[in-house]
C-alpha cells in the first residue's frame, strides 16, 4: 500500500510531441496522424492526432532527465532517422519532441531517380574522360601503354562509385528540406539531378574545404579556453558552442557534398579527402565515422575501415544507441574477417564484434520485425559463415537455420530482388556446410533451392547473375566431392562463361572471381592426369594429352588474371600462389622456359617468409601439409632456378639464388656448382676459384660435368673463356 502511495504521489508530468512527413525539394512537410509511439518502459502507446501531435505521460521526470523511444511505426512509413529508436531524448514540459517520418513509396521514388541521375552523370565524366585519352593517344602525346593504364583506372573508378551510389542516394532522399536555406536547397537540388558542375560552383562560392578542419579546431580551442577563463563566461560561450556545431553541420554537409561531386568524377583522392576531413571534422559523431568506413570497405583499405568502424562502435556504445551499434559492430567484425583472410588463425575480435551485432538485432526484432528482421537476417548470415570457416559446423548448421527462416519470410512479406539474394546467399551457405560435413545429401537439398531461386533471380534481373555463378560453383565443389568430374565441369563452364561476361563490364569486381573459377577447374583436372609420361613424350594419347592442355590453360589464364588483380583485392593472395606453385611443378618436369618465368613470380615472395634464413616459415601456403614440406619445395626450386638463370643469361641472379638456399641449409653441396659457375661467369674470378678449390675434391666431376653443359648450350662467353679453361686445370 506504501509503494502504491508513493508512486500516485510522483508528479506527472506531460512530453509533448509533433510527428511530420519529411520536407522534399518539390512538396512541404506536412503533419502525420496515426503514428504508434511508446516509450521504453511503458506499455500504453500513444497515437498522433490529426494534426500530428501526441502527448507522452512521463511521470517521475523532470526536465533534463533522460527517457529513450522503444517504438515509433506507422504503416507504409519509416523513421526518417532511425536512430531515433534506442537513443536517449531529453524530457521537457517546454520544448516539444519533432519526429520526421518518410513514405516508403516516396523514399524507394526518390533513391531510384537519385540512383538514375547518378549513373548519368558519372556516365557522361566516364565518356568525357575516355574521349580526351583518345584524344590524347591520336594525338601521339600518350603512349598505347599510358592510354591503356589511365583508362583502366578509369574504369576501376567507374565501379568503385557504383558501389557507393546506392548509400549516397540513400543520403540525398533522406535530406530534409524543410530545414535548408535557399542555396542549401539549390546545391541538393543540383545534385539530385546530376548537375554536379552548378553544384561544385555553388558550394565552392560558399565554403573553403582546405581550412575547414583547422578553423572548426581553432574555433572550438578559443571556446574551451573561454569555458575555463570564468565561469561567468559560460553562458555565452555556449552560445558561441552552438554557433560552432551548426556551423560544422553546414561544414560537414558541403564537405559530403563534395565528396558525392568528387566520387561522381572518379577522383578518388579527393573523395577520400572530403569524407576522412568530415570524419575527423567531429571524431564524436558517430554516423560519420560510420560512412568513412564504409568508403575505406569499398576501397579495400582494411585498417582505416577498421579504425572508423572502431570509433563508430564505441560512440555507439557509449550513447546506448543500440541500432547503429548492431552496424558499426557488423562492419568492423566484416573488416576484420578480410583483413585476416590470409591468415591462419582467424582473429576472435572478428567473432566477437559480429556475435554482439546479433544480439542487439535479436532484442530489437521483437520491438519491431518489420523493421529489423532483414538485417537480422543479413548478420545471421555472416555469423554462420564465420562459424563455418572456423570448422565450427554444429554452430554454423543453428544460425544459417535461423537466417535462412528469417530471410524466407522476409522475402515473403517484401519479394525485392534484393530480399531473393539474401535468400538464394543463405541457401548456398547451408550447401557449403553440409558439404564441408560430408553429408552430401544435405548439401544437394539446399543447393537445389538456392539454384531454383538463383535461377528465378538472374532471369527477372541479370544484375544478380552473380548470384547464380556462386551456385554453380557450389555445385562444382559438390560433384567433385562426390567423383561426378564430367558434372562438375558441366558447372564450372556455366559459372566460367557467367564471370567472364560480368568481368567484361566489371573486371574490378568479376576477375578475380573467374580467375579462382579457372585455377580451381585447372587443379582438379591436373591432379587426376599422371604428367611425368606426358612430359616425356611417351604418352601421345589424346585423351590424357588434350585434358593435360586444358588443364594447364585454364590454370594459366586464372594465374594471370589473379596477378593483375592481385595489389587491388589481397583476398585472393592465397590462391594465386597456390597456382603458381602447381605450375612450377608441373613445369620444372615439362617445360623450362615455362618453369623459369613462373619462378621469377613466387621466388622473390617466398624469400619474405624466411627472414634471417630460418627454416620455419613466417607464411605457410595451404598447399602445404606442414612448413617442413614447403621449405624442401622452396629448395628445390631454388637449385633449379639458379641452373635456368644460365639459360637466360643472369648469373647474377643465379648466385642470389644459389645463395639463399645455402643460407637456409648450408650442408646442401649440391647447389654449390650453380654459386661456382654464377661467381665466374660474372667475372668474380678470385671468389670462384676459392669455391672450385674448397669443394675440388668432393664435387670435381658435378664441376666438370656443369662446364660441358654449359659448354654445348654455348653459354660461355668468349671473354670468360679463358678462365673456365683455367679452372678445368685447377680441377685435374
Amino acid at each position: 500500500m506504501l509503494l502504491s502511495l508513493f508512486w500516485q504521489c510522483l508528479p506527472a508530468q506531460t512530453q509533448q510531441g509533433h510527428v511530420r512527413t519529411l520536407g522534399r525539394p518539390d512538396k512541404k512537410s506536412k503533419a502525420l496522424k496515426g503514428v504508434t509511439i511508446r516509450v521504453k518502459g511503458q506499455h500504453n502507446p500513444v497515437l498522433s492526432d490529426s494534426i500530428g501531435s501526441f502527448s507522452l505521460l512521463m511521470t517521475g521526470l523532470k526536465n533534463g532527465d533522460a527517457y529513450t523511444l522503444q517504438q515509433v511505426q506507422k504503416s507504409g512509413y519509416e523513421l526518417n532517422e532511425t536512430s531515433i529508436i534506442g537513443q536517449q531524448q531529453a524530457f521537457s514540459d517546454k520544448v516539444p519532441l519533432e519526429i520526421v517520418m518518410v513514405s516508403l513509396n516516396q523514399l524507394q521514388a526518390d533513391k531510384q531517380r537519385i540512383e538514375n541521375n547518378a549513373y548519368k552523370a558519372a556516365e557522361k565524366n566516364f565518356n568525357a574522360k575516355l574521349k580526351q585519352l583518345e584524344e590524347q593517344l591520336n594525338s601521339n602525346s600518350i603512349s598505347i601503354e599510358k592510354y591503356q593504364e589511365e583508362q583502366r583506372v578509369l574504369q576501376e573508378r567507374f565501379e568503385r562509385y557504383q558501389t557507393l551510389i546506392d548509400g549516397l542516394a540513400d543520403h540525398y532522399a533522406h535530406t530534409d528540406f524543410d530545414l535548408l536555406d535557399d542555396n542549401e536547397r539549390e546545391i541538393n537540388i543540383c545534385i539530385e539531378n546530376g548537375d554536379l558542375e552548378r553544384a561544385d560552383s555553388l558550394i565552392h562560392r560558399l565554403f573553403d574545404p582546405v581550412d575547414v578542419l583547422q578553423r572548426n579546431v581553432d574555433a572550438l580551442a578559443k571556446i574551451d579556453k573561454q569555458l575555463a577563463q570564468a565561469k561567468g563566461m559560460i553562458e555565452k560561450a555556449y552560445e558561441d558552442k552552438a554557433k560552432v556545431l551548426k556551423q560544422q553541420a553546414k561544414d560537414a554537409e558541403y564537405l559530403y557534398q563534395l565528396y558525392t561531386i568528387a566520387l561522381a568524377r572518379y577522383d578518388d583522392d579527393k573523395a577520400q579527402y572530403y569524407i576522412e576531413t568530415r570524419a575527423e571534422l567531429d571524431t564524436t559523431n558517430g554516423v560519420w565515422q560510420t560512412e568513412a568506413a564504409q568508403f575505406f570497405s569499398s576501397h579495400l583499405q582494411f585498417q582505416k575501415s577498421i579504425r572508423y568502424f572502431s570509433r563508430a562502435a564505441d560512440l555507439f556504445r557509449k550513447a546506448g544507441r543500440e541500432y547503429e551499434l548492431s552496424f558499426a559492430l557488423y562492419g568492423l567484425g566484416s573488416q576484420l574477417q578480410a583483413a585476416a583472410i590470409n591468415n591462419t588463425q582467424k582473429d576472435p575480435a572478428a567473432e566477437q564484434a559480429l556475435t554482439e551485432a546479433v544480439s542487439i538485432q535479436r532484442q530489437l526484432v521483437q520491438f519491431s520485425p518489420q523493421l529489423y528482421s532483414k538485417s537480422l537476417g543479413i548478420m545471421l548470415t555472416n555469423l554462420g559463415e564465420e562459424y563455418l570457416n572456423t570448422q565450427r559446423y554444429e554452430e554454423s548448421a543453428a544460425i544459417l537455420k535461423e537466417a535462412q527462416e528469417v530471410l524466407f519470410q522476409v522475402s515473403l512479406d517484401q519479394p525485392t530482388d534484393e530480399n531473393i539474394y539474401r535468400v538464394v546467399n543463405v541457401y548456398k551457405k547451408l550447401g557449403d556446410l553440409y558439404l564441408a560435413m560430408k553429408n552430401y545429401s544435405f548439401s544437394g537439398i539446399y543447393l537445389i533451392d538456392a539454384l531454383t531461386y538463383g535461377k528465378m533471380l538472374a532471369m527477372r534481373n541479370p544484375d544478380y547473375e552473380h548470384a547464380l555463378a556462386s551456385v554453380y560453383t557450389s555445385y562444382e565443389s559438390l560433384y567433385y566431392a562426390t567423383n561426378k568430374a564430367d558434372k562438375c565441369k558441366k558447372m564450372f563452364l556455366q559459372a566460367a562463361d557467367i564471370y567472364r561476361r560480368l568481368a567484361k563490364t566489371k573486371p574490378r569486381f568479376y576477375e578475380p572471381f573467374l580467375a579462382s573459377e579457372l585455377v580451381r577447374q585447372g587443379l582438379r583436372m591436373i591432379v587426376s592426369i599422371d604428367y611425368d609420361d606426358i612430359c616425356l613424350g611417351s604418352n601421345r594419347d589424346p585423351n590424357v594429352v588434350v585434358p593435360f592442355l586444358e588443364a594447364l590453360s585454364y590454370l594459366n589464364e586464372g594465374t594471370d588474371i589473379y596477378k593483375r588483380t592481385i595489389t587491388l583485392d589481397p583476398t585472393f593472395d592465397t590462391q594465386y600462389e597456390q597456382a603458381l606453385i602447381t605450375l612450377a611443378y608441373v613445369y620444372m618436369a615439362c617445360d623450362a622456359d615455362s618453369a623459369y618465368k613462373r619462378l621469377e613470380e613466387l621466388l622473390p615472395r617466398w624469400k619474405s617468409y624466411y627472414p634471417d634464413c630460418s627454416d620455419n616459415p613466417s607464411i605457410v601456403n595451404p598447399y602445404f601439409s606442414d612448413a617442413a614440406k614447403q621449405t624442401d619445395f622452396y629448395l628445390s626450386a631454388l637449385r633449379y632456378q639458379a641452373f635456368l638463370c644460365f639459360y637466360h643469361n643472369e648469373p647474377k641472379k643465379a648466385e642470389q639464388y644459389a645463395r639463399d638456399a645455402l643460407c637456409l641449409n648450408p650442408s646442401q653441396t649440391d647447389i654449390i656448382p650453380e654459386l661456382a659457375n654464377a661467381l665466374l661467369l660474372q667475372g668474380k674470378y678470385a671468389e670462384a676459384e676459392k669455391v672450385y678449390l674448397q669443394y675440388k675434391n668432393e664435387l670435381k666431376d658435378t664441376f666438370n660435368q656443369r662446364f660441358d653443359v654449359l659448354g654445348k648450350a654455348n653459354l660461355i662467353p668468349k671473354k670468360h673463356q679463358n678462365e673456365v679453361n683455367r679452372i678445368k686445370n685447377l680441377l685435374k
